[in-house]
């Protein structure tokens, strides 16, 4: 098994905004490492979400998108904003921030998105050094399983933009290492 470096997308408008996003683009004036480079040889792949996809063409890097990578449905509270949604369903939006089982948008529960993780996970299989980007959501589910840590504990992680993670599946054993985006 080859070792795989996750990065999250550039930011969004709506992440910006503090609203639930769909699969928006970036944000126009995206703020990317001033240098970057991947190793020679090395396959770049991203999620099924356009912010995904923008940040690899910004970086100017050819890749194929895995349909495979699990992304996360936000239902109804799409394009919602945060502040709304404290207003107008305030119980919903706090059993959602507390508990991962739970799905009151409609979409997909951290419950469904971590068990989809964990399954691909177990079955990626790249046999050569793979850049994957993808959103932030992953990156928690990928840290939640190689740390066999609960998974309320979801709620204690927040990953920036850009922010890259190794990991490296060897056998029954992985291992992630966290470093700066500007992967060289």
């Amino acid at each position: 098994m080859a070792e795989i470096i996750m990065m999250t997308h550039g930011m969004t408008r709506a992440e910006q905004r503090g609203i639930f996003p769909g699969n928006e683009s970036l944000d126009s004036d995206v703020l990317l490492p001033e240098k970057f480079s991947v190793q020679k040889g090395m396959n770049i792949v991203c999620a099924n979400l356009t912010s995904s996809i923008r940040t690899v063409e910004l970086l100017g890097l050819e890749f194929k998108i895995d349909f495979s990578i699990p992304v996360i449905d936000y239902g109804h509270w799409h394009a919602k904003a945060l502040k709304e949604l404290a207003n107008e369903e305030e119980d919903e939006l706090e059993q959602w921030l507390s508990d991962p089982y739970s799905a009151p948008h409609g979409g997909t529960s951290f419950k469904t998105l971590y068990d989809k993780t964990a399954d691909w996970l177990e079955h990626v299989n790249y046999a050569e050094p793979t850049l994957i980007v993808a959103d932030a959501n992953f990156l928690r589910m990928v840290m939640i399983d190689v740390l066999k840590a609960p998974l309320s504990s979801l709620f204690k992680i927040d990953i920036a933009p850009l922010t890259s993670i190794k990991f490296v599946k060897r056998h029954d054993h992985s291992k992630i290492s966290l470093f700066p985006s500007n992967i060289e």
